[in-house]
């Protein structure tokens, strides 16, 4: 099946939309970035990082700002904290 093919499945969620609206539920729950309140560029942040285990469920997924986001990369929250100290970002956890 090639590309196009898989695209025109019926009865398919795309993605994308789903993503969009996980993104947008997240967004309209937390309001801000949970670890330094800013409300500019605000992504999702799995609260366990994937690459370690963790799931697209809405529990375990939060807003954080782009800074914050990419700062903790795919660190666990606590490894982050004592970064974030280190290197003065200021949150508030």
């Amino acid at each position: 099946m090639n590309r196009r093919e898989w695209s025109a499945r019926p009865n398919r969620e795309s993605l994308s939309r789903r993503n969009r609206a996980l993104r947008d539920f997240v967004h309209a729950r937390d309001g801000a970035c949970v670890y330094c309140r800013s409300m500019t560029n605000l992504q999702v942040d799995h609260i366990i990082p994937r690459s370690m285990g963790g799931t697209d469920d809405p529990n375990w997924i939060v807003a954080a700002c782009r800074s914050c986001n990419t700062s903790r990369q795919a660190k666990p929250i606590h490894e982050w904290e004592r970064y974030a100290r280190r290197k003065g970002i200021k949150f508030s956890i």
